[in-house]
């Protein structure tokens, strides 16, 4: 046997590693590259006049929280373009890690069936039902919520209430 038997199998196992790599890094960034909402989601939240806004906040998972409600499409909105405007990438943090994190529960319902619903965890976690129906776990990526805004409009929903 010469050296010369050995190359092809050498330009086999260089073009197999290459093919892997490859496929490795477009799984990558399919499933961690920054994401707007619409896209996790599937598709715009159908949002009118028969809108019912429910934002629950609580202090961890075992707090019953608080709730405050809107018939307002303007509200509504306002949260779906709050939430839109961040980008996010899928994690595989443990939910446990976030028991006892603040989060904002947001409802969205228009003419009785639910059109959104996510659930903001701390100022950089999003948990929303996905495109694919089952709850999904996001990062947000870059900066973090700005979760003042977040407290204040759910202050202002429970004062005109």
């Amino acid at each position: 046997m010469t050296t010369s038997d050995f190359f092809p199998k050498r330009k086999l196992a260089v073009s197999t590693t290459m093919i892997i790599g490859f496929v490795m890094l477009c799984v990558y960034l399919f499933l961690f590259y920054p994401r707007d909402l619409i896209s996790i989601i599937g598709k715009e939240p159908v949002i009118d006049s028969n809108v019912h806004l429910t934002v629950t906040n609580r202090n961890s998972i075992l707090d019953d929280g608080s709730t405050a409600e809107s018939y307002s499409e303007n509200h509504a909105k306002e949260v779906l373009d709050y939430l839109k405007s961040y980008k996010y990438r899928r994690t595989n943090t443990s939910y446990r890690k976030l028991d006892n994190v603040e989060y904002f529960i947001i409802k969205i319902e228009n003419n009785g069936e639910e059109v959104f619903r996510t659930a903001v965890r701390g100022d950089k976690y999003l948990s929303v039902i996905d495109k694919d129906g089952a709850w999904s776990l996001y990062k947000v990526s870059g900066n973090k919520f700005d979760i003042k805004v977040l407290k204040n409009f759910y202050e202002s929903l429970r004062s005109t209430n």
